[in-house]
């Protein structure tokens, strides 16, 4: 069972919403992600919705404007320092199985140390060299 699904919402107003079969609409063997990234539209929105019961985790990164919303709450991570010149466009996701120590500036992992079965999920964009991310266990 997947512990997250994504929506993906598209300019048109039209979206993608991932269920547990997970199976594209395009192509028999492939995923939904698959179908998003062969969609020729452009993605606006990626939402992430943990599958459980009580107090579901809500993560959402507007492709737009770059902002980050945590269970419809607006999240800012570091700031960027200078204004975007593009707008952010690649999409970013990590589940991260170990503990890590992130260059800012590079965007390089420096150390990484195993959690065991513990899984942070990192949701951001990117834009050039200006990026942002956000982590939920």
């Amino acid at each position: 069972m997947l512990k997250y699904l994504f929506k993906a919402e598209f300019s048109d107003g039209t979206n993608i919403t991932q269920t547990q079969e997970d199976a594209s609409v395009l192509e028999k063997g492939r995923n939904q992600w698959y179908d998003v990234l062969n969609s020729d539209k452009e993605v606006t929105k990626i939402t992430y919705y943990e599958q459980k019961i009580w107090n579901p985790t809500v993560i959402s990164v507007d492709l737009i404007t770059g902002n980050f919303e945590l269970n419809e709450v607006r999240v800012y991570s570091e700031p960027v320092k200078t204004k975007v010149k593009r707008k952010p466009v690649r999409f970013m996701l990590v589940q991260q199985h170990a503990n890590a120590t992130y260059n800012t500036k590079t965007g390089v992992f420096k150390k990484i140390k195993p959690i065991g079965e513990e899984r942070i999920f990192y949701i951001g964009w990117e834009a050039g060299k200006q990026r942002q991310v956000i982590g939920v266990k």
